[in-house]
């Protein structure tokens, strides 16, 4: 869930917190400055995640190759390929595997 700050956060908790059972895992604060390190990713990885998928990379069908994903970034096809694999799995890593982490 997406807060506006802290303030936010606690007033929902204290809200919900009498009907619902929520566990707390982590809390991430956002700015407006530059992303890097955001999820784990390198600029480079969120370029080209961020490029495939505004090109239809991800799309189902493709509505693009990853040829011409690598020609928009000015890089080889194999760099794309491998940075969309390391960044899927920052992602992975930084969001879905976070609770398995924490309860370990």
């Amino acid at each position: 869930m997406l807060f506006a700050d802290r303030e936010s956060l606690s007033s929902f908790h204290e809200l919900v917190s009498e009907e619902l059972s929520l566990d707390l895992v982590r809390v991430f604060e956002r700015s407006n400055t530059a992303i890097y390190g955001e999820f784990g990713l390198t600029d480079a990885q969120r370029d080209a995640l961020v490029s495939a998928f505004e090109q239809g990379y991800f799309a189902v069908p493709k509505e693009t190759s990853i040829e011409e994903v690598a020609t928009g970034l000015d890089v080889s096809p194999q760099a794309v390929s491998q940075r969309l694999r390391r960044g899927h799995a920052n992602l992975i890593e930084s969001t879905l595997r976070v609770r398995e982490k924490d309860i370990d």
